[in-house]
């Protein structure tokens, strides 16, 4: 089951200084610049990392799409009263596609929350980390109409209505023979018009 994602930006999060939240309000209006200390200095490829919002401590996101985990410090207890604390490394995340309301190639990972794992989106998490929190009434919307390329710059919060007319355009909107549960083809509807018209 995909989790339905509503990240709070840490920008947005208490404790947080009064640049940091200016910064924030201008976030949802141009990317974050991928070239700061907080992208942990991007490659010769210009990829940058971020962390994923709401997982600032054990994941990270790149402008590229991809999804990492952070290596990590594990503690073990055992009944000998011994302990030990081996490192976990940290590794890219296999992206599975989205098969809910028949996702139309969304990619999501699976991240760890309190123990047990959920869904998420990948362009959420991209455009969460890098653009900023989404605004009320708005989604993620891909700008060359492939739901599985998450590249920052292929990113963009619009209307519902916005993406809807990208979908048409771009001829992935998910309606007739394309949806998996229809029950007539285009010409079998069409005839049966017809039929009804006489």
């Amino acid at each position: 089951m995909t989790a339905a994602l509503r990240l709070v930006h840490p920008s947005q999060q208490s404790g947080e200084d009064e640049d940091s939240g200016a910064t924030a309000a201008q976030n949802h209006q141009s990317p974050r610049p991928v070239s700061n200390v907080a992208t942990r200095a991007p490659g010769p490829s210009g990829e940058g990392w971020l962390p994923v919002v709401g997982f600032e401590k054990t994941h990270e996101v790149s402008s590229y799409g991809r999804v990492r985990s952070i290596s990590r410090v594990a503690e073990r207890r055992y009944a000998s009263g011994a302990i030990s604390r081996p490192v976990i490394p940290g590794k890219l995340l296999k992206p599975t596609p989205d098969h809910r309301n028949y996702g139309g190639g969304r990619l999501c990972v699976n991240l760890k929350v309190g123990g047990s794992g959920q869904n998420f989106r990948v362009h959420r998490i991209v455009a969460a980390a890098f653009i900023g929190p989404c605004p009320d009434g708005m989604e993620v919307a891909h700008n060359n109409g492939i739901a599985s390329d998450n590249r920052l710059e292929n990113l963009r919060y619009a209307t519902p209505a916005e993406n809807t007319a990208d979908k048409w355009q771009h001829g992935t909107m998910m309606c007739g023979e394309a949806v998996p549960s229809s029950k007539l083809a285009a010409c079998q509807a069409q005839e049966i018009r017809r039929l009804r018209a006489q």
